[in-house]
């Protein structure tokens, strides 16, 4: 009789830490990524529309002869979007649990520089460059888009 009693006793001790345990874990969340937030997700837009702009209309008007892709005429809108590219880098940096996010924007920045400097370097750019550029730039700033798109849905 002693012996079931004991057992019972047990079985009530386990099954009371299981429910507390439940109970305590059911309101925790675990949070392995920066929270959503809006003003991020419209800045990414805003940049990933102002590459595209930029590499489109470079490439609908203007062409290589007679000088008409020559850096000089690009240098604005080229530090433009490098400004932006660092604000939403510098912004990512503020958010905490963010890492993955930050190594997208410095590599997104380093590209995008990469394309100014080349473009500096020969002073013209053909056809083919400014459309694999933008092809380029809009994979790196689509798992931004996409990242903050998931994060939204978490929430």
């Amino acid at each position: 009789m002693k012996t079931i009693i004991v057992q019972n006793r047990q079985k009530m001790i386990i099954l009371s830490a299981f429910i507390l345990s439940m109970l305590l874990f059911s309101t925790c969340k675990i949070i392995l990524v920066s929270s959503y937030d809006d003003k991020i997700a419209d800045q990414i837009e805003n940049v990933s529309k102002s590459i595209d702009k930029f590499y489109l209309t470079m490439l609908e008007t203007t062409t290589e002869v007679n000088g008409g892709r020559v850096y000089s005429k690009f240098a604005e809108q080229y530090v433009a979007i490098e400004v932006e590219l660092q604000s939403l880098l510098n912004k990512n940096k503020a958010r905490t649990k963010n890492e993955e996010t930050i190594k997208i924007c410095e590599k997104t920045i380093s590209l995008f520089e990469k394309y100014k400097n080349e473009h500096k370097k020969e002073n013209t750019i053909n056809d083919t460059d400014i459309t694999l550029n933008l092809n380029n730039m809009r994979r790196m700033l689509n798992p931004l888009i996409i990242s903050e798109k998931a994060k939204k849905m978490a929430e």
